[in-house]
């Protein structure tokens, strides 16, 4: 049977879930540099989602899928960020642990 593109799902920019399983796969000791674009974590998350994103605008600015988004004020932001959790822990490890808890405050709302 021949492969149709069609039937590859797109990994959902905007899932804590997609993310965290996307987390879970990377060296928890890594480290990224969140200052950088092209080095920051949710630059690497949004070219898993879609080899062809790229940066859009403000730094936490991409066009992923064809459709322009901005992570400011959202988890995403807070957890590459490190805010709320200390800050300066630009570990993958570090970054799966503060999705976990975003996740777990997302679902006792």
């Amino acid at each position: 049977m021949l492969f149709n593109p069609e039937w590859k799902t797109k990994t959902d920019p905007h899932s804590l879930k997609d993310f965290i399983a996307w987390l879970e796969t990377k060296n928890p000791k890594e480290w990224y540099n969140y200052a950088v674009k092209r080095d920051c974590l949710l630059t690497q998350w949004v070219r898993h989602c879609d080899a062809d994103a790229m940066g859009s605008g403000s730094s936490l600015g991409y066009i992923v899928h064809g459709q322009r988004m901005n992570f400011y004020n959202s988890p995403f932001h807070r957890i590459a960020n490190g805010i709320g959790a200390g800050g300066g822990d630009y570990t993958f490890g570090g970054a799966l642990k503060r999705a976990q808890d975003a996740l777990a405050e997302q679902e006792n709302v």
